[in-house]
């Protein structure tokens, strides 16, 4: 079962899916798709098709590659919390844009792992060490802050539109004063340069 940060995230990448897709027949690669969560909040006129290295994905592949194998061009192209699972994420990223139609946009979201609670526990010797040195493939090579995730998307993309995922209206309201230090994450609306 997903967190409720991680829900919310889910449903703000629905909903800004569903506004460009608006009254017009979309098609969406999910990069990354894991359980294809996302496909279910989607209305019927988005073709969803999901890249992942796990059965559920309509196109099978190790991201870690650095190639997407399809040459299809898409309407929206999502990338949501990868980047970080990568071994070279700039090549995901250029590839992300590789199979972007022209006027399409793209939803990247990046974790924040220096939020509040990962700084108190390593502050207080607490124990934290789901996110280092694991064997896991579900955890972490990257951990990037706020302003650099922002920096390597703008490598390749414009960002049109930037909000963080919040834990509740507390940290909502607190993230716009430090999003380092209260968001959960950055979601990053974005279009070819």
């Amino acid at each position: 079962m997903k967190l409720d940060w991680q829900k919310k995230r889910i449903k703000k990448i629905a909903l800004e899916t569903k506004k460009f897709c608006k009254d017009k027949k979309c098609s969406i690669l999910d990069v990354g798709c894991f359980d294809r969560y996302l496909e279910k909040m989607l209305p019927k006129n988005i073709s969803y098709k999901g890249v992942d290295i796990n059965k559920n994905a309509d196109i099978m592949c190790d991201l870690n590659s650095g190639k997407i194998p399809t040459k299809e061009k898409f309407d929206v192209v999502i990338c949501s919390e990868i980047f970080e699972h990568i071994l070279n994420p700039k090549k995901l990223l250029e590839e992300m844009k590789r199979v972007m139609k022209d006027k399409a946009i793209g939803i990247i979201t990046i974790p924040n792992e220096n939020h509040i609670k990962t700084r108190l526990r390593r502050l207080f010797n607490l124990k934290y060490d789901h996110l280092v040195f694991s064997s896991n493939p579900q955890h972490h090579i990257h951990s990037p802050r706020i302003i650099e995730g922002i920096k390597f998307v703008s490598s390749e993309f414009k960002i049109i539109k930037k909000d963080y995922t919040t834990v509740n209206n507390i940290s909502a309201v607190l993230s716009k004063i430090s999003p380092s230090l209260f968001a959960r994450g950055t979601m990053m609306v974005v279009v070819k340069k």
